[in-house]
């Protein structure tokens, strides 16, 4: 690929003229000004460069001999307040901080060809119109919106075994009603990325949360296991809706390291449902069965419906993929062929098949190999849900330390360091406790690793953030179905489950390295 031009610094510092109310490049006070904008020196007369044109010389107040168009040089005292006046608005662009600040780390065209544009900051009201949500207001949204795959996936594992018997089906067709599932979410986020793009988010959004609420009644209302087969599959790809909708959302909205903060909040509210689901379906059965679950999966559709309905539009037409399918194919192309976008999406994808394996194993292993109770293991599932919130948050503050990067690293490290260790203990040891702390730090690993890769990923997919969106949920779920199967081939075992770990997370690690080579940290 070609390299891709640098970033374009911006300055949102407001000038002053000698009308008072435009700037020199002749817009009015309050936008963006141009490429002339006087810096803190300039203002104080120690860098101006502008050559006097060929008229008799004045003389200013110093009584230095200057040209007749050459501005006025100001004394002293008007120096000294224009310099505080010029640090006061400088200083909380440094910080970061400022309202009126705007980003602009994005290649030009954000991938592709285009001008760069401005990532608008968190406190800016939405491009579709309207004031934004507060920023704790979006946060949930959003989290809740990424909540899809493991409240489709999780809550109702528990009905698993009544809904074998009621269905009057084998086990392995009931377990297959999750591996559909999890197809439906993989494969459903490539169509819905590159449609929201031409067409926006909210809509694209509010349809699949509506069909997901839709489908998981459906479920509850199936006569037989095939008919749930289908619908399952249609539940999980109106679930991809949302986490590709909600994914590209957020790169509209940020960029850079505000991104990598804003991905791990939103895993310290979606990495709250994997400890919450399998517990809240568990107490369900207590007053109904599994269609019941079901139901209640729908409710909390409609929930979620509700919460996409606060959201603004974050693409605004100007930005949105004209053209008809053969245009979406070269977007398409174009976001596959981008390296800057595979090397994080093959970290992601990997550092997450790890956990993918060991909710499809542990169970077995950690219950018929070490004799866990089903009680125990729900308590040992809901620590290790924990430990993903508890990395996630830790993410958002070392992303803007150390920055996404090495971030990244980090994490990947933990993940090898604790598979290595979760094979040693299975292989030198009986005991459960030498398995359950590195089977901690693998699973609380993805809570530094997912929002880090997703965002070094859509770094540069300003312009194309559904289709790079739907890739990385493509790669994700796509490896998280296939390669648990897979290895139980060899039997599900406690030395297959830990083989399997340790060898993603050296894949994860391989992969890390181009990231690391790509260059510093994403701009801001």
């Amino acid at each position: 690929m070609p390299a891709s031009a640098p970033p374009v610094p911006c300055r949102a510092v407001p000038s002053r003229s000698a009308g008072g109310g435009t700037d020199r490049a002749g817009s009015s006070r309050g936008q963006r000004p141009g490429p002339d904008v006087p810096t803190s020196r300039e203002l104080d007369g120690e860098s101006h460069r502008r050559q006097p044109p060929s008229h008799a010389p004045t003389r200013d107040l110093s009584g230095r001999s200057r040209g007749a168009g050459e501005p006025r040089s100001p004394g002293p005292a008007v120096s000294a307040v224009r310099r505080k006046l010029v640090q006061s608005l400088d200083r909380p662009r440094r910080s970061g901080r400022s309202r009126a600040s705007i980003r602009c780390g994005d290649r030009p065209g954000g991938g592709a060809a285009g001008q760069n544009r401005p990532v608008r900051s968190t406190s800016e009201a939405g491009p579709g119109g309207g004031r934004a949500r507060s920023p704790l207001g979006r946060l949930l949204a959003l989290g809740g919106l990424s909540t899809f795959g493991p409240l489709s996936l999780d809550l109702y594992l528990p009905a698993l075994p009544r809904l074998t018997a009621d269905l009057r089906t084998s086990e392995a067709l009931a377990q297959l009603t999750m591996s559909l599932c999890m197809i439906g979410l993989a494969a459903g986020q490539l169509p819905a990325g590159p449609f929201s793009d031409r067409v926006g988010r909210r809509r694209p959004l509010l349809a699949g949360t509506a069909l997901f609420a839709i489908t998981s009644v459906s479920c509850a209302l199936a006569p037989s296991v095939e008919v749930l087969l289908v619908v399952r599959l249609l539940n999980g790809m109106a679930g991809a809706i949302g986490l590709v909708v909600a994914r590209a959302m957020v790169r509209d909205l940020y960029s850079g390291d505000a991104a990598a903060r804003m991905f791990s909040l939103l895993m310290v509210v979606s990495g709250s449902a994997p400890v919450i689901a399998p517990l809240l379906g568990s107490q369900l059965l207590r007053v109904t069965d599994w269609r019941g679950v079901f139901v209640a999966l729908g409710v909390i559709g409609l929930g979620l419906l509700l919460a996409a309905s606060t959201l603004p539009e974050t693409l605004p037409p100007e930005r949105r993929h004209v053209g008809g399918f053969a245009d979406t194919g070269r977007a398409l192309r174009a976001v596959v062929h981008d390296r800057t976008l595979l090397a994080p999406a093959l970290v992601l994808a990997l550092g997450c098949c790890g956990m993918f394996v060991y909710i499809a194993m542990g169970s077995f292993v950690l219950q018929g190999g070490y004799g866990l109770s089903a009680q125990a293991y729900g308590v040992m599932f809901a620590v290790n849900a924990t430990g993903i919130v508890l990395a996630s948050r830790l993410s958002a503050l070392l992303a803007g330390w150390i920055g996404p990067r090495r971030t990244l690293a980090l994490a990947v490290a933990i993940a090898v360091a604790g598979a290595v260790a979760l094979l040693a203990g299975v292989l030198l040891s009986r005991s459960v406790w030498a398995v359950l702390p590195p089977l901690f730090l693998v699973v609380a690993s993805v809570g530094l690793i997912m929002p880090n890769a997703t965002a070094l990923a859509l770094a540069n997919q300003g312009r194309a953030a559904g289709t790079a969106s739907a890739v990385l949920g493509l790669l994700q779920f796509a490896l998280g179905a296939l390669v648990p199967p897979l290895a139980s081939l060899g039997g599900v075992t406690p030395v297959v489950m830990g083989t399997t770990i340790l060898a993603t997370a050296v894949a994860a690690a391989l992969a890390t390295v181009p990231v690391l080579r790509a260059g510093g940290r994403p701009s801001r």
